[in-house]
């Protein structure tokens, strides 16, 4: 699903080292949305991992180089997302920047927290 890259930095993975030296990233922190599925994560190196804390990729990663690919890493999940690698729920994920989401984005997500706390409590 990524073509073989870190999702934050475009550096090539080694299959070899993934767990020793990869982690699988939620791409909202857990502290912003509790959304375990595979649209909200990436695999990343660790050290960027634990770099990341509670901050959003758009913001910490999207205008940076992608290593080697001569574009930035807000293009190559644009890419991605081209090539039918990533859906748009993913993609939007990638894409989120909490400052800038309007008051329906933002009702949405208190919407989806409160019904995944209820069938948590259930």
């Amino acid at each position: 699903m990524q073509l073989g890259r870190d999702a934050y930095t475009g550096k090539p993975i080694n299959i070899d080292e993934v767990s020793q030296y990869y982690d699988i990233d939620h791409i909202l922190p857990q502290s912003f949305i509790k959304d375990d599925s595979l649209n909200n994560r990436v695999l990343v190196a660790k050290p960027i991992n634990n770099g990341k804390s509670d901050g959003v990729p758009l913001k910490l990663f999207g205008d940076n180089l992608a290593t080697g690919l001569g574009i930035t890493v807000k293009q190559m999940w644009n890419n991605w997302a081209d090539k039918g690698l990533i859906n748009k729920a993913k993609q939007n994920n990638l894409f989120l920047d909490p400052e800038n989401i309007n008051k329906h984005q933002a009702s949405g997500f208190i919407r989806k927290q409160l019904k995944l706390s209820n069938l948590l409590c259930k």
